[in-house]
């Protein structure tokens, strides 16, 4: 058996080995040493020359290489010259001066690859860096982007699941908010839109993402996230620190173009910021945030305000004397809002009351004034360049105006004193700048898919006349793009599906980041118990 005799060679080199013969280590049979200037014939060893028994597995330690010599023994000279020329052609490969360039090249490229892979793949979110001016990205002058506008929506976050709820606030959407931002006659603007990532895998999303696709405006950026910023107090962080700047990194965005929203987070701190919180299912006046825009420009940089003033009337540039003592005092932060509106109310009350000023095909138009209190929508913060984030106070829109309208702590110290010497005891410019210029400058859709449903419902108390009706409904479509047909098919979706909307807006209450009252849970409730028994 072959394991027997393994086991009868090891025994004999135990043997060998207790005897001190080391002989047995060694080749039974000298090597022949050849002349150098002879060609050698390497001799063929076979098993009766060494005395093996060839019946017997030869050891490792002990075989022999049999077979015909190699080139190399059979012409050692020639085999000499091979290898002199191949470290001829190394050497000169070495000394080559292309040589060195393509190896740095090489291992920056390796390089790059493998840090982008670990950064892309491995890297923990959390330390994702934001992206630098000139950079990590290339970003056009001051006079180009004078400045960054972020309009903030939020699109059923925390609740992706509720489909109904989701579909009637889709129809909103595009009714109210999506046609307003779509004929902003300044588009020098982000629209970041953020939804619930669950919400991407229902069809009502599709749907939308194919609206946002098929326009020709790509700053609209669709983004699956539920974190959001500057409206709960507790949740510290805006562009202008970079906190939605890294959540938008850490988040899929479906639609826009990622290159220029890189740009925008890389001049955060060398551009004046602005901020705009619009819901889904309100609209703005179309020249409202070109009128931001124009006013944040005009206070937070007045140099480059009048330099671009001059460029627009054709004026050289070169002729500008921009005289710092002449200039105004520069805030540091500002607040946007306005007080004037139309609300959309989705009649639903069979009443008398109801039938006089609207009815259930179209729903009723409600004009607005407030005295002192700011509406949601539209409601804007603007950050100077040289101003901390942190520094800025938050304010809700049921608290700005009494909080900022009469201050004047946008100032820092140093430019309010300069500024209370120029104005000589006049009127100071307030840190709240009130939108009076437009008739009514934003249109909000009170229905059930409120989650506060605050004012749903109500029934007007003043009695319309049928001219002011039209005049607003006129209003909606020359200066918000909101048309009558549109409308109807809204409030179609909206009585055909009352029982369904209200009882996924119940399962949507005290989510995070929306409403938790219980007048609002009792009033749905309610509705929920009047379809059931009708």
């Amino acid at each position: 058996m072959i394991v027997s005799r393994r086991r009868n060679v090891h025994s004999e080199r135990s043997e060998s080995r207790n005897d001190n013969l080391p002989g047995l280590l060694q080749p039974t049979l000298p090597l022949p040493i050849a002349n150098r200037n002879e060609i050698p014939q390497r001799e063929v060893i076979t098993s009766e020359s060494i005395d093996i028994d060839p019946e017997k597995p030869i050891s490792p330690s002990r075989g022999y290489a049999v077979g015909p010599p190699s080139p190399d023994q059979q012409h050692p000279q020639q085999s000499r010259i091979r290898r002199k020329r191949k470290r001829t052609f190394l050497v000169d490969l070495m000394l080559h001066p292309l040589t060195v360039p393509l190896v740095v090249l090489t291992l920056v490229a390796f390089l790059y690859t493998t840090v982008s892979t670990y950064i892309y793949y491995y890297l923990p979110a959390s330390v994702l860096r934001i992206p630098v001016a000139n950079v990590d990205v290339p970003v056009p002058s001051a006079m180009e982007w004078p400045f960054i506008h972020i309009v903030n929506t939020r699109f059923m976050q925390e609740q992706g699941a509720l489909t109904t709820l989701g579909m009637a606030r889709f129809h909103l959407f595009m009714t109210f908010c999506f046609p307003t931002m779509l004929s902003q006659s300044s588009q020098h603007f982000f629209w970041i839109i953020k939804t619930d990532p669950e919400f991407t895998k229902t069809p009502i999303f599709d749907l939308m993402l194919q609206a946002i696709q098929s326009v020709p405006n790509h700053n609209i950026y669709l983004v699956a996230s539920n974190n959001n910023f500057l409206i709960n107090p507790l949740i510290k962080g805006s562009w202008k620190d970079g906190a939605e700047c890294l959540d938008l990194l850490q988040s899929k965005i479906y639609t826009g173009n990622i290159t220029k929203l890189h740009m925008a987070m890389a001049l955060r701190n060398e551009r004046p910021v602005l901020e705009t919180r619009l819901d889904a299912d309100d609209g703005l006046h179309m020249h409202y945030l070109k009128y931001i825009q124009h006013v944040a420009l005009k206070r937070f940089q007045p140099a480059l305000y009048r330099a671009r003033q001059h460029r627009s009337n054709g004026e050289d540039l070169t002729e500008l004397t921009t005289d710092a003592a002449n200039l105004p005092p520069v805030p540091q932060w500002l607040y946007w809002c306005t007080r004037r509106h139309v609300e959309w109310h989705s009649s639903i009350e069979d009443s008398e009351e109801w039938q006089n000023v609207g009815n259930l095909t179209t729903g009723v138009l409600v004009p607005i004034q407030h005295d002192k209190l700011c509406v949601t929508p539209g409601m804007t913060v603007g950050y100077n360049i040289d101003v901390d984030a942190a520094n800025v106070p938050f304010h809700s829109h049921d608290t700005l105006f009494r909080a900022v309208s009469k201050s004047s702590d946008c100032f820092s110290p140093g430019r309010l004193t300069l500024l209370v010497n120029k104005t000589a005891g006049g009127k100071i410019p307030a840190c709240l700048v009130l939108v009076e210029d437009l008739l009514f400058c934003a249109v909000r859709s009170r229905t059930l898919t409120s989650a506060g449903m605050l004012n749903v419902g109500i029934i007007p108390a003043f009695r319309m006349e049928p001219n002011t009706t039209n005049r607003l409904w006129q209003l909606l479509d020359e200066r918000f793009s909101i048309t009558k047909a549109k409308v109807q098919r809204t409030q179609e979706f909206l009585i055909g599906h009352r029982k369904e909307i209200a009882y996924e807006n119940v399962l949507g209450q005290c989510t995070t980041g929306h409403s938790c009252k219980d007048q609002a849970k009792a009033e749905l409730q309610r509705i929920i118990d009047e379809e059931r028994a009708a």
